[in-house]
């Protein structure tokens, strides 16, 4: 096993919680089915839309392939010539606009549900059809929260932080692509996962230079592995055992540090995945029932995600992506069979 039972357990917890997380927050941005009295059914509009809401098109994986390309590049760039700063300031617009735009959507809600938003004033502005209180609430934490990660970061604020940010991210990419984009971007990205870790490694030098910067695009839990290695010597001077066995005890007391890490890409694509099905579904269902439907995908993807730590080497590097595509995919073919 790659990591402890517990880490292991720990890092699928928050990987499945910034799942469920993200499509609570897709949910309001989505047309959903409305029953009527007379049992007939209308499509009503998303609870908080977009000035203007594009179509779902099976060509939105290329924008989104070449994003990543490019971000891809910039990245290897600063980590050639060592460009940290640039790197956190870039990390901390990342995070600023991802967290500002999931907190803004929930903040909205929230506001909205309680019946204090209207004590705002509303005005038109390009992202939003109006100001909110609760949107304002968000971005202020959004901003505060930026701020701590780069400046006090810890590893609670961090993983708390990354669980809100991929909402925010598919708010923007979800109503381009359809099942088909979505998954067209679970192959692509799987081909290139494999490519980047065990042909030209790159993705590996990626998280190092993120790790050593202190700023991990993604779920990091740093702790301290005392499992034991286990050291085998034909001396058979006594003195040379005892020392042998004090060290590995005192090894196996005070532990590794050690990070168990989960990239963002790892976490961002099987929620557009889940997302766009979700859309689907709420056409089909009321919004309690689509959404438990919705979950069979992202379960199914935290199971293949576990089978891999469970299974992998420790001080090994694994491209994640496949297998949680395969378990994405095998999410959709269970939620066919039983919602469709």
């Amino acid at each position: 096993m790659k990591h402890t039972l517990k880490i292991t357990l720990l890092l699928l917890l928050i990987f499945l919680g910034t799942q469920i997380i993200g499509l609570l927050i897709i949910n309001e941005k989505i047309p959903h089915i409305n029953i009527n009295p007379d049992n007939t059914t209308t499509v009503i509009s998303p609870n908080i839309p977009t000035a203007d809401e594009p179509e779902p098109t099976s060509m939105g994986w290329l924008p989104i392939t070449i994003a990543i390309i490019i971000s891809t590049l910039i990245i290897l760039v600063l980590i050639k010539f060592r460009k940290v700063k640039i790197w956190k300031g870039w990390y901390f617009l990342s995070v600023f606009v991802c967290l500002a735009l999931s907190l803004g959507v929930l903040g909205i809600k929230i506001f909205k549900t309680m019946g204090i938003d209207k004590i705002f004033y509303y005005a038109p502005v390009a992202i939003f059809p109006y100001i909110s209180l609760g949107l304002v609430t968000g971005v202020i934490i959004a901003l505060a929260v930026a701020i701590i990660k780069i400046f006090r970061p810890n590893i609670y604020v961090h993983n708390i932080a990354e669980m809100f940010m991929y909402g925010g991210i598919a708010t923007i990419l979800v109503p381009w692509i359809n099942l088909i984009a979505a998954s067209i971007l679970l192959i692509l990205i799987s081909i290139y996962d494999i490519y980047a870790v065990w042909q030209s490694k790159h993705m590996v030098k990626m998280a190092r230079f993120q790790t050593q910067s202190g700023l991990f695009a993604g779920l990091m839990i740093r702790y301290k592995d005392k499992r034991a290695r286990t050291t085998h010597t034909n001396d058979t001077n006594s003195y040379s055992e005892s020392k042998t066995a004090h060290e590995a005890a005192s090894k196996k007391t005070s532990g590794e540090t050690r990070n168990a890490v989960l990239g963002g890409g790892d976490i961002a694509f099987p929620l557009l995945f889940s997302a766009v099905i979700m859309r689907s579904l709420m056409l089909f269902y009321p919004v309690n029932q689509g959404f438990l439907y919705s979950l069979i995908t992202p379960l199914c993807a935290g199971a293949a995600l576990f089978l891999l730590l469970y299974y992998s080497k420790k001080d090994r590097f694994y491209p994640a992506m496949p297998f949680i595509s395969i378990g994405c995919f095998i999410g959709l073919f269970i939620t066919w069979l039983v919602a469709f």
